[in-house]
Order: C-alpha cells, then structure tokens, then sequence
C-alpha cells in the first residue's frame, strides 16, 4: 500500500510543480490582463477561451482518455505504439475536419458572438489554439500514462515561458489587448507540440489498427459528452450572464473563479493527474476499496484545508490581483471552491465505471448535470443576479456527486469514510462562518484571526477523532526520527504502510 500510494505522492509532486508553475503564470498575467483589459474585455477573453477548451475537448475525441487506459492495460502491452499513432491519426483528421468546418462557418461562435466588436478577427487564432490543444493534449497524456511526470512538467514549464513573455510584451507593452493573449497562447502551443513530436515519435509504430480505431472510439466517444458536460456545467454561466447581463458582469464574476481556481490548480489537477494512471493498475487488486476509500479522505482533508484558507483571504487577493477594478469578485470564490470540492469527490466516485468500462453513463450523467446548471441559472439567474451562477454550480455538482456515487456503487462498490467526511465539511464550512463574526477594524489583527482560523482547523479534526490512533503515533513516530529533509518521506512511508 504505501508503495502505492508513494509513488502517486510523488508524481504527484511533480505535477503540481508544473502546475504550480502554471498558477504562477495565471497570478502573473492575471493583474496583467486586469489592467491593461476593460472589464467587457476582460469577459470577452474569457468567453473566447471557453469556446477554445470546449473546442479542443471535441477535437480529440475523449482519445485523450483512451490513451491512459490502452496503455496501462496488459492486454494491449505489445500494440502500445501502433495504438499510439492510430489514436494520433484519429485526432489528426478530426482536428482536419473541425478546423475546415470552422472556418468556413462563423456559427463557430455561440450566440452570433462573432458578430461583436471584441470578437471580430479572432476566429483564425480560436480555431488554432483549439486545434494545437488538442494534440498537445494527446500527446501530454501518453507521459502522464507512461508516467513520465518530469517530461510532463518540463513540457508545461516551456509553454508557461512563452505565454507570460508573449504577454507582457504584446499586451502591457504593445497594447495588442485580447489579440496580444490569444498570440501568446498560439505560440505556446506551437512551442508545446515542436518538443512532444520529437520527444514521442519514437514512441509510434506506423501501423494503424482498425479494430483499436473502433474500439477506442468506443471507450472515448461518450467520455466527449462527459467532457462538454462538465464544461457545460462550469462555464456555461458565462454565456448567460453575457445574455442577460453584460460583459462587464461576466468580467467580475470570471475573475472572481479564476481565484478560486487557485484551488483546482495547485491541488485538484496535479492531484488527479497523479490519480488517474494508478487507477487503472490496481483495479480489482488486493486492498483496492480501501485504497480509494483513504484517498477520498485524504484528498477531501486537504482540498476543505486549502480551500478555507483561499476562501479567508479571497477579497484581499481580489483587491490585490484586481487592482481593485473587480471588487465584489470575492463573494463568488468560497462558493465555487466548494462546488470544486464536490467535483474532485465525484472524479473519485467515477473510478469503478471508467474501470468496468461503463463511460456511457459517465456521459449522460454530466450531460444531465450540465443541463441542470443552465435550467436553473435560465430560471433563476435574472432574478437574483449573477450570484445565482456560483449557487447553481454548487448545487449542480452536488447532486452530480451523490448520482454518480449511487450509479458506481452498482458495478464496484467502495464504502467511503462518510463520517470523516462529514466532519470535514462541517468545520471547514463552520470556520468559514465563523470569520464572518469576528472581524475587527484593524487588518492585522483580522488577518491573524484568519490564519488561527486556518491553523486551528486540523486541531479540531483531532477534537473530533477524524485521525486514527494508528496514524497519530505513525506520525509522531516519524517526526522524532527527522534529521535531514529527505526524510520527511518517512512520515508517508510509515502512515501509509498501516
């Protein structure tokens, strides 16, 4: 188990390196854009790059995912590489067709958007990045399944290089404004692709198998709807907002996610990067329930951590980061950190159907959630306002969790520890509130406040028997033994060994 266990850790480690890297990026061109954008242009960046992730999604076919699973499963071990190139040829000639359809066709933006002055002259640079992201993407999950996290990192450092030079020097000093950023993430991309062709060509058997094409498109095909489901239920509200609202709005309210997305970066995505591959090797192996049993709770215990501490100094870095051009963002971050939370947990209830290769059901459960989101933002939003977005979200993804934890239990059942989770929510969420009553006219001594606030939150789980005596001695234990850095491993090594 703790070998296991460890060797997630460490790829673990190494993906939120890279991105980290990447959120530095974001915390680097985020004042950037904040200040050298209008608000309008700011959520016109920011429909533009749903349209592009939506894009790239589609493209690839769900091959991305089928990547991890052909390569990990034994059965496939000697065709790795001719599946490898037949999966790259499928998502050559899909990125072929899309980008000839898009071009000839403005529907390519959603809501006649094309038609506005901010998004006039971007097509060509959507249509790119989108196509490019696709094969990145591809080609980026043939390390994650090989489980070559350094490649992976480095290979996202040297895009994160590109995007932030191209930005500073196109939009805060040439003032390109949304051009300057979609110039920027073209050239990334390219920079991206020119060393994953060399880097994994040598990984490709020229040899396109039939039977593989049908069935990975199978496997892949339903996980698309999956994908733009998801993406339907996190960034639809955008669209909406722009509908019945203004751009200027969808500025604020995209700003205040990104913040939240601080969360997703530094530790939903490497997290789940880490995950995926593991999953597949130890499927029906000796001590597998419990396996994803303690990683629902570890990771629930450190997302609820880290998210109360992002959710405790949301305004100050809003007014940071902002320049204090999208104040009011704050209200939406600790509400889509928690509906983050819910999404992480539901990407672990997916294991046992992604594993019996029940991804038809993956597809229309997201489908159904993303659907939900956008009934009740159509019926609701114009009523209360934008923060009716952030609520939706959270309720969409909520229920999201218990439909597909009642739809996996039927094909594996994993008996999660849903006491400890209930306690994590319980005091995250109680802490949370209770900074609300204690605030003081002095920002020190509100900002101390905060930071007991987040300290004290592993010492109530103690309070509460979240930990197991096991693991408090292992850890005390270990911690005594501690000489030199490398061997705080120990700590994991002993916990997870019991």
């Amino acid at each position: 188990m703790k070998e296991k266990i460890f060797g997630i850790l460490k790829h673990t480690a190494l993906y939120s390196f890279g991105n980290i890297a990447q959120k530095g990026m974001g915390l680097i061109t985020l004042p950037i854009n904040a200040f050298y954008l209008s608000n309008a242009e700011f959520g016109a960046l920011a429909i533009l790059e749903i349209v592009m992730i939506v894009a790239a999604e589609a493209i690839t076919l769900g091959q991305a995912n089928s990547i991890l699973y052909f390569n990990s499963v034994k059965e496939y071990a000697k065709e790795k590489k001719s599946i490898f190139f037949t999966i790259t040829i499928l998502v050559f000639l899909s990125g072929i067709v899309f980008g000839s359809a898009a071009l000839f066709s403005q529907m390519f933006f959603p809501f006649s958007f094309g038609a506005n002055s901010y998004f006039i002259g971007k097509l060509h640079f959507v249509v790119l990045i989108s196509v490019l992201r696709a094969f990145n993407s591809v080609f980026l999950n043939k390390l994650r399944a090989d489980e070559k996290s350094f490649q992976y990192t480095i290979v996202n450092l040297v895009r994160i290089i590109f995007t932030i030079g191209l930005i500073v020097l196109l939009v805060a000093n040439m003032s390109w404004a949304i051009t300057g950023v979609l110039f920027a993430y073209l050239v990334s991309e390219i920079a991206c692709l020119a060393i994953l062709i060399p880097l994994l060509v040598s990984q490709m058997e020229f040899r396109f198998l039939n039977p593989i094409c049908v069935k990975s498109l199978k496997y892949g095909f339903p996980l698309i709807f999956s994908a733009l489901g998801i993406y339907v239920l996190n960034l639809s509200d955008r669209f909406l907002i722009k509908l019945f609202f203004n751009l200027k709005e969808v500025g604020v309210y995209d700003f205040g996610y990104k913040i939240a997305g601080i969360l997703q970066m530094f530790l939903i995505l490497p997290f789940s990067q880490a995950l995926l591959p593991s999953t597949y090797k130890e499927y029906k192996r000796p001590g597998d329930t419990r396996y994803y049993s303690k990683l629902m709770t570890y990771m629930c215990f450190v997302l609820i951590w880290g998210g109360l501490a992002l959710s405790l100094f949301s305004d100050i870095i809003v007014s940071i980061m902002g320049q204090n051009k999208f104040n009011g963002a704050g209200i939406f971050v600790p509400i889509i950190i928690l509906a983050y939370v819910f999404s992480s947990m539901r990407n672990v209830a997916f294991v046992g159907i992604m594993l019996s290769e029940k991804t038809v059901y993956i597809g229309i459960l997201t489908v159904a959630a993303g659907a939900l989101n956008v009934i009740l933002n159509l019926l609701f939003l114009p009523k209360y306002g934008v923060i009716t977005a952030a609520y939706t979200t959270l309720i969409a993804f909520v229920l999201f969790f218990f439909a597909s934890k009642i739809i996996a239990d039927k094909y594996y059942k994993i008996t999660y520890e849903s006491l400890k989770l209930i306690k994590l929510f319980f005091v995250g969420i109680g802490l949370y509130a209770l900074s609300g009553f204690i605030k003081t006219n002095f920002v020190i001594a509100d900002v101390l406040i905060k930071i007991i606030l987040i300290i004290v939150f592993p010492v109530i789980m103690h309070g509460l028997k979240f930990y197991e005596d096991i693991e408090l001695t292992t850890i005390r234990n270990s911690i005594l033994k501690i000489k030199n850095p490398k061997d705080i491993k120990n700590i994991f090594n002993n916990l997870l060994s019991k």
